[in-house]
């Protein structure tokens, strides 16, 4: 059962980290289409930008198309092909060696136990109601059939307008994976906490509290991770 579970843990952690790489390369390949120059560095605000030209590019086709495997394998070669460009035309994202040593141990620390408490969190059972009563009946239609015109008639809440559960659907990889419920949440946790640190708050006055004051407010959300739940 251990064994199993961080293997899983593991399992997510990759694909979090592989989807996070391709959201870059969307967000990179998008600020070059607006004829924003390359930057010295690829940045994680680029996943943001990418995230939403993801969902636009996800919705945009499940009008004709189902969410399946066919289109995370799209949206994945795009992304990558994003990537490649950009990182010929930037220098490394920093000496690995220098940011090792800079690194507060207790920081490191503190770090990894909140990335493999989400990631356990994530592998829980779901504990939202809605999850149960239409949140994931509305991603199994996503990804079994294009839009089903009168499907509200069913149900009016197969009729909401959620770029959230499009955005789970394509995580799962349907129908060889379907726990993209499990790391949609995780993978936004992740970018949220690497924008932070990004940002490097720390460096003007007051910024560590800022820091903190978000950590805390992320504390309460990561008990939802395992929940498809759009809120």
């Amino acid at each position: 059962m251990i064994l199993s579970h961080i293997a899983a843990s593991l399992c997510l952690l990759f694909a979090s980290g592989f989807a996070l790489t391709v959201f870059i390369g969307w967000g990179s390949l998008l600020k070059r289409l607006i004829g924003n120059p390359f930057q010295k560095q690829l940045q994680f605000s680029d996943a943001w930008l990418g995230l939403l030209a993801v969902i636009t590019f996800t919705e945009t086709y499940h009008l004709w198309l189902a969410i399946d495997w066919k289109l995370i394998l799209i949206v994945s070669l795009i992304g990558i092909a994003g990537l490649y460009p950009a990182i010929g035309n930037s220098t490394p994202l920093c000496n690995w060696r220098s940011t090792l040593r800079k690194l507060n141990p207790l920081v490191v620390l503190v770090a990894c136990f909140l990335l493999f408490t989400w990631t356990a969190l994530a592998l829980t059972i779901p504990s939202i109601y809605d999850g149960g009563l239409y949140h994931f009946q509305a991603i199994r239609w996503l990804n079994e059939f294009p839009i089903v015109l009168g499907l509200g008639n069913l149900s009016g809440r197969l009729a909401f307008n959620q770029s959230y559960f499009p955005y789970l659907a394509l995580l799962n990889i349907f129908p060889f994976f379907g726990k993209g419920y499990a790391f949609g949440g995780l993978l936004l946790m992740m970018l949220t906490c690497a924008t932070l640190f990004e940002a490097k708050l720390n460096k003007i006055s007051g910024g560590w509290w800022l820091n903190l004051w978000i950590m805390i407010a992320l504390l309460p959300i990561s008990r939802y991770l395992s929940s498809p739940s759009p809120d």
